[in-house]
């Protein structure tokens, strides 16, 4: 720095200093803040100041542990200088974590349960910016900053996004083991706020969902503004606008393909109904003259009022409802029985195609029913891949202690089972040449399957079938040309795994280009694969390089893998 600058005087500086640029992802204007604390002082005193600091804390700090952050605020006197340095240092423990977990295949389930209990939220935002760049930014090099990719870059990608998973479902089960028993008389957590928590299953956060919902309410607004509906809450006390606004409302939500909400942000005092087979809304009246309004939320262009005497009692008989029993539907419903009608929805629909809200709808039947039979159903959806870091963080450490005694120590057990069945799984390495059994395909091979005729790709291979006898039998395992003592592959299809007969693997061709679109629609396989090799001739051929994961269980493939490549024969 030259003399020069060293006399300008300090409000110049600070002028500069709050000029940086402002970015939830990138670091180079926090870096030039630092590089200024150690020059002379007026520079270095300007650049301490609290306020050069917040909107880049703002920026990059969007999520955290609340009760944490006041313990930060009162600590550094709510100074975002000394708040940021404290939130990097939280990153960069969820970064070794996240390194251990994507190089070592011991232990990740410890180091999971470690983030997921100390850090959480606190290290949310470290770990979604790891997710940031897509497969095929990171394998073209086409990022901006494509030379500061890590090492890995495509599996961190997907450990970092399983960790984002773990935080949300530990912290969302907290949450819902609060609205215990059911029923309860009041709830301990808002309704939006359960609810949001169901968010997590998709790697979203329940703050990101509440901003989702303050734009909603924001179109809305305008929306009713552009149609004249009254807005002003004062004027609600008139029977007639409090209906046209609830009207308005549900127009609106419907336009957006979605079913009405954000009546409580446009100041309407609305609550569900755990109502049979129809969504009814009760929305109350600041005026207490008048009663209160029953809505058909889905009913709007045909009966959306409905009334207390005549119409309620009628859709309860059609339902199979005594009418006995009306008090019971018509008062606001609570979050417990709210969310556990929305998970056995979830669990009743026959072809509910996602995986991740199938899994959090038996978590939460479980944890309102104490349901045996929810374990077995848990524990299934986590052995198949889906969701690998779960069983401490997720199972032992949140659900299990919501749990009566009986249902907690089924759910432990079958927990330390998985554990142990993984452990023993993270230490095996499989060496070709120590096999009796020649094994002609290696992990990373493309293949198309000779008689169903779908691509996928090998993650695994054992020398001869392990699957269960009740699995052999019922695939007919016996009845192939080879039987059961021909060696077995572990496959990635359509984002799941199955296990194939080697007669049955053909290896397939496939271009740079399909592959980049293997990788975008199935986001397995970034567990797995770090890059693409292609073959030098015409052919091309490519296979997919290993992960450290698959590095370490089969360290003799990639010899088999490169010869393939360079020749196309597989000699072993």
């Amino acid at each position: 720095m030259t003399s020069g600058f060293r006399l300008l005087p300090f409000d110049i500086y600070l002028h500069i200093l709050v000029k940086f640029p402002v970015s939830d992802h990138s670091d180079d204007s926090v870096k030039t803040l630092s590089a200024c604390l150690r020059t002379n002082s007026t520079l270095r005193e300007a650049a301490s100041l609290s306020k050069v600091w917040e909107p880049h804390y703002k920026a990059r700090y969007t999520e955290c542990v609340t009760a944490e952050e006041e313990l930060r605020k009162q600590a550094a006197g709510g100074d975002f200088r000394l708040m940021y340095m404290y939130r990097r240092r939280l990153d960069q423990q969820a970064v070794d974590i996240l390194n251990g977990i994507s190089m070592e295949r011991t232990g990740r389930q410890g180091r999971a349960a470690q983030l997921a209990i100390s850090l959480s939220y606190d290290v949310w935002n470290a770990l979604e910016l790891e997710t940031r760049l897509t497969p095929a930014e990171i394998l073209e090099g086409l990022h901006q900053n494509a030379r500061d990719i890590a090492p890995h870059a495509i599996p961190r990608r997907f450990w970092a996004k399983t960790l984002l998973g773990v935080i949300g479902r530990s912290a969302a089960v907290k949450l819902w083991a609060k609205l215990r028993p059911v029923p309860i008389t009041q709830d301990m957590v808002s309704f939006e706020t359960a609810f949001a928590a169901l968010s997590t299953s998709f790697e979203y956060t329940p703050t990101q969902i509440s901003s989702s919902l303050d734009a909603l309410g924001s179109q809305c607004r305008a929306y009713l503004s552009e149609k004249q509906y009254p807005l002003d809450p004062d004027g609600f006390n008139d029977i007639e606008s409090l209906k046209n606004v609830c009207f308005g409302i549900c127009e609106f939500m419907s336009t957006q393909g979605f079913g009405p909400t954000g009546t409580r942000r446009l100041g309407i005092c609305a609550s569900p109904l755990d109502f049979p087979t129809r969504v009814i809304a009760i929305v109350k009246s600041p005026n207490p003259e008048f009663d209160d309004l029953f809505l058909d939320i889905y009913g709007y262009n045909s009966q959306f009022f409905l009334s207390l005497k005549e119409d309620i009692p009628s859709r309860l008989i059609a339902a199979g409802e005594s009418t006995a029993s009306i008090m019971r539907y018509v008062s606001p419903a609570s979050s417990a029985s709210m969310l556990l009608r929305a998970s056995r929805n979830i669990l009743a629909s026959p072809s509910f195609p996602f995986i991740n809200a199938i899994y959090t709808g038996f978590i939460v039947n479980l944890i309102f029913t104490n349901d045996d039979g929810m374990v077995s159903n848990i524990i299934h959806q986590v052995t198949d891949y889906s969701f690998p870091l779960d069983i401490c963080a997720v199972l032992v450490g949140s659900l299990a202690p919501s749990l009566n005694s009986a249902t907690r120590q089924l759910l432990i057990t079958h927990c330390g089972e998985l554990l142990r069945s993984e452990e023993n799984a993270s230490t095996s390495i499989k060496l070709r040449s120590q096999q009796v059994k020649n094994i002609k395909f290696f992990v990373g091979m493309m293949f198309k399957h000779i008689k169903l005729a779908y691509v996928g790709c090998i993650i695994g291979w054992a020398p001869t079938c392990m699957a269960s006898e009740d699995w052999i039998i019922q695939g007919g395992v016996d009845a192939f040309p080879r039987g059961r003592h021909q060696p077995f592959y572990t496959v990635i299809f359509d984002n799941s795994t199955r296990y194939v007969a080697e007669e049955n693997i053909g290896p397939h061709v496939l271009d740079r280009t399909s592959i980049m679109e293997y990788f975008s629609k199935c986001p397995m396989i970034e567990r797995f694969f770090e890059g693409v090799r292609l073959s030098a001739d015409e052919k091309g051929r490519a296979r997919l390089l290993p992960a450290p994961e698959l590095q370490l269980a089969y360290p003799e493939d990639d010899r088999v893998a490169e010869q393939w490549l360079k020749t196309g024969i597989i000699e072993d």
